[in-house]
């Protein structure tokens, strides 16, 4: 991965080399031009799963969900996973034999991000459009959040497009004290360990249990914690990686 005069080459993967280039520019003070490589406005896509096949309603889906993801035989506290805290996670889901509800977010999933791709640009010049995969596989694992549980900014190298699917968030959740949303969806930090010291405006999504979220790999995605509930949340995270 390479950049030239300040543009990135177009390369298989260049998630990381965006999401430092962006870092860069935010730290320096060119917000716009931070702004321009990030793209949200035209990458992140956010809305409501369509019923997987076989349901009668969302909710009976997320039920299902929860209970597998609850039993499911990897979910603890990881150390491993430095930007989550106050919660545990699982490892893939995706292992090739998921039954169930697993099975049947997996085939959603594929169904979504297909159109997603379909959807973008053809004409456009950012490296993210540029580096589109014509195939990609899911990884997929859950994240079980309890009171003030929540992520650092971080984003995914491998992945050419990551996602979240929530199928448990407490309601009436309140803004905190620094007026943020708890239980909201971030997009737009630097990498916590980068320890940028200034931001450009944030994307804010608070989700509700069916929301699924799309966006590139390379944005900065952190969690808002929920202080004044024990009521767990519950999310689905994935990435697709292209070859």
């Amino acid at each position: 991965m390479i950049i030239r005069d300040g543009t990135i080459n177009k390369t298989k993967n260049p998630t990381t080399v965006i999401a430092y280039k962006a870092s860069a520019l935010v730290g320096s003070h060119q917000d716009e031009a931070a702004e321009e490589c990030l793209s949200m406005d035209q990458f992140v896509s956010a809305g409501m799963l369509p019923v997987p096949q076989g349901y009668n309603d969302i909710d009976i889906f997320n039920k299902r969900l929860v209970e597998q993801i609850s039993d499911n035989e990897t979910l603890a506290d990881h150390a491993s996973n430095r930007s989550i805290i106050n919660a545990s996670d699982t490892f893939n889901l995706f292992t090739g034999d998921e039954v169930g509800a697993i099975k049947d977010l997996r085939d959603a999933l594929q169904l979504r991000i297909t159109d997603y791709i379909d959807g973008l640009n053809e004409r456009g010049q950012h490296p993210f459009l540029l580096s589109r995969p014509k195939q990609f596989q899911l990884e997929s694992w859950a994240n079980v959040y309890r009171r003030c549980g929540k992520q650092l900014a971080h984003f995914h190298p491998p992945a050419w497009l990551s996602g979240v699917y929530y199928p448990k968030v407490p309601k009436n959740l309140k803004v905190n004290g620094h007026g943020a949303q708890e239980g909201a969806l971030e997009l737009g930090r630097s990498y916590y360990r980068l320890q940028v010291s200034r931001e450009i405006k944030l994307r804010q999504i608070l989700p509700v249990s069916g929301t699924i979220v799309l966006f590139p790999g390379y944005v900065g995605h952190n969690t808002v914690a929920i202080t004044d509930s024990d009521e767990t949340r519950i999310s689905v995270a994935f990435n697709a990686i292209g070859y």
